[in-house]
C-alpha cells in the first residue's frame, strides 16, 4: 500500500509539474490556430479583391473610350465586369466539389479535373503574378522621380531641386522591396486588409480630382478635343486587351474564400459583386469623366492631362503610388503559394513516382498546401526568393512591356477565363438538374471566350514585336 501511494504522489507530483508546461503548449496551439483561423470579414474580402483587381488600368479607361466612344466602351466595360465575375462564380461553384470550403485552390480543384495538368497551371499562375509584381515595381521607380521633384516645387521656398538620391529609380525601388518585404510575408491575406483599405481610399481620391476636373475644375485645363458617342479608331485594337484585363483578380480569389468568416454561398457571391461592381463603377467614372473632360485628345494616362501645377494634382499622383505599392504585396501571395505547391508536386513525384500515388478520393480530396500551410522557414525561404528575383529585374531593366503582355496573354487569361470554365464543364458533365443548364452552356462560352482572346492578343503581341 505505501508502495501505491508513493506511486500516486509521484504522479501527481509530476503532473502538477507537467502543468505549465501543457499549459504553455496549449497557449502556443490555440495561438497557431487563432493566427490561421479564418477572420476575414466581408468588407475586408472585398477590400482585398477589389484591390487586386484596381491598378494603373484604371488611368487608361478615358484613352479606351476615346478609342471607341462613349456608348459602345460603356457596355465593353459592364460586359468584362460580368465575364470576370461569372468566371470568380464558376470557380466558387467548382470549390464546392472539395471536401474543405476552407481547402480551396486552383491545384486542388485541377487535380480533380485535370491531374496531369495541375503543376502547370500553378506554373502559369506564378509566372503572371511574378510578372505583375515587377511591373509594380518599374511603375513605382518611374513615378517617384518626378513625384519628389513636384513636391520639392510645391513647398520649398525657393523651388530648389531635390537631392539626386531620390531622383533615382534604384532608390526608389530597393526602399520599396525592403518596405514590402513584412507585408509580402504574412500568411494570410486578410492580413493585407489595412493596405487595402488605404489603396481604395486612394483610388477614391483620383476619382475626385476627375469628378472635380470635370463639374468645375479648380486648375486650368487644356481645351477638349472631339468627344463621339459611338466610333471604331484604329487604336481599339491595341487597347482591348486593356479591357480584358480590367478585372483580373482570379489568382486571390480562393485565398479570399478561405479566409472568409462563414463562407457560405450567398456571403461569397456577394464578395464576389461587390468587388467587381466597385472596380466597375471607379472605371466607368473616370472613363467616362475623363473622356468628357479632354475629348480625343486624352492620352493613356489620365493624370498626366492634369498640370503639374496643384498640389492637390500632386497629392493625386501620390495616391497613384500608394495603390501601385498597397497592390505589391496581394502578387507576392498567390505568387507564393503556387511556387509551394510546385515544390510539393515534385517532391511527390519523387517520393511516390506519381501525383496521384496516396492522394484521397477524389470527391474528398483537399489541397494539403492550403491545411498544411509550409513551415515558417519554407515560407520566410520563399519570400526573400521573390523580393529578390523581383527586386533584380526590376533594377537591371525598366521596360518589360513585351513581355508582360505575353504572360498576361497567357496566364491572365488562363486563370480568369479559361480553367474557370474547363472545372466547372468537367465537375458538372454528370450534372442533370435542367436548372443549371445554363451554367454548363455559359462555361463553354466562356471557354471559347478565354481561348479567343489569348489567340487576339498574343498575335497582337507578336504583330507589335516586329511591325
Amino acid at each position: 500500500m505505501s508502495s501505491n501511494a508513493h506511486f500516486r504522489r509521484t504522479s501527481r507530483s509530476i503532473s502538477i509539474a507537467s502543468e505549465p508546461l501543457l499549459e504553455n503548449a496549449t497557449d502556443s496551439i490555440k495561438e497557431e490556430n487563432t493566427a490561421l483561423k479564418p477572420t476575414a470579414s466581408i468588407p475586408s474580402s472585398v477590400a482585398n479583391l477589389a484591390n487586386t483587381i484596381i491598378g494603373t488600368g484604371m488611368l487608361a479607361m478615358p484613352s479606351v473610350i476615346s478609342s471607341t466612344g462613349l456608348i459602345p466602351a460603356i457596355i465593353l466595360i459592364l460586359l468584362s465586369s460580368l465575364l470576370s465575375s461569372f468566371g470568380l462564380y464558376l470557380l466558387h461553384l467548382s470549390s464546392t466539389h472539395l471536401n474543405s470550403s476552407r481547402a480551396s485552390s486552383f491545384n486542388a480543384i485541377a487535380t480533380l479535373t485535370y491531374p496531369n495538368a495541375a503543376i502547370y497551371f500553378d506554373v502559369a499562375i506564378a509566372l503572371k503574378c511574378f510578372g505583375v509584381s515587377v511591373s509594380y515595381l518599374l511603375i513605382l521607380g518611374q513615378l517617384l522621380p518626378p513625384l519628389v521633384t513636384s513636391f520639392f516645387h510645391h513647398l520649398t521656398p525657393s523651388h530648389i531641386d531635390p537631392p539626386a538620391t531620390l531622383l533615382s529609380r534604384h532608390f526608389w525601388i530597393t526602399l520599396f522591396v525592403l518596405f514590402l518585404a513584412p507585408l509580402a510575408n504574412m500568411r494570410q491575406l486578410n492580413s493585407l486588409r489595412y493596405t487595402s483599405y488605404i489603396s481604395i481610399f486612394s483610388a477614391g481620391y483620383l476619382l475626385l480630382i476627375v469628378v472635380l476636373c470635370a463639374i468645375h475644375s479648380p486648375i486650368p485645363l487644356p481645351p477638349p478635343g472631339q468627344i463621339s458617342w459611338a466610333k471604331f479608331d484604329s487604336s481599339a485594337i491595341s487597347k482591348f486587351p486593356v479591357l480584358v484585363f480590367a478585372f483580373t483578380c482570379a489568382q486571390n480569389f480562393f485565398p479570399v474564400q478561405n479566409e472568409l468568416q462563414s463562407n457560405t454561398h450567398s456571403r461569397t457571391t456577394t464578395v464576389i459583386a461587390t468587388s467587381i461592381g466597385i472596380a466597375a463603377g471607379l472605371y466607368e467614372i473616370i472613363g467616362v469623366l475623363g473622356y468628357v473632360t479632354f475629348g480625343d485628345n486624352v492620352n493613356s494616362n489620365i493624370m498626366s492631362m492634369y498640370p503639374d501645377t496643384s498640389i492637390f494634382i500632386s497629392f493625386g499622383r501620390l495616391a497613384i503610388a500608394i495603390l501601385v505599392l498597397s497592390s505589391y504585396p496581394l502578387q507576392v501571395h498567390p505568387c507564393r503559394n503556387s511556387l509551394d505547391k510546385i515544390i510539393r508536386t515534385r517532391s511527390e513525384k519523387e517520393v511516390d513516382g506519381s501525383v496521384q500515388e496516396g492522394r484521397q478520393d477524389e470527391d474528398e480530396y483537399d489541397d494539403e498546401a492550403v491545411k498544411n500551410p509550409p513551415s515558417t522557414t519554407k515560407h520566410i525561404i520563399l519570400t526573400i526568393a521573390i523580393l529578390l528575383l523581383t527586386w533584380t529585374v526590376a533594377m537591371l531593366v525598366s521596360q518589360l512591356d513585351k513581355v508582360l503582355a505575353f504572360v498576361g496573354s497567357t496566364g491572365s487569361t488562363t486563370i480568369s477565363f479559361i480553367l474557370p470554365g474547363l472545372f466547372y464543364r468537367a465537375l458538372s458533365k454528370n450534372d442533370d438538374d435542367p436548372q443549371r443548364r445554363w451554367l454548363r452552356i455559359g462555361s463553354r462560352l466562356l471557354v471559347v471566350y478565354g481561348f479567343s482572346v489569348m489567340i487576339f492578343c498574343l498575335a497582337f503581341n507578336f504583330y507589335e514585336l516586329f511591325v
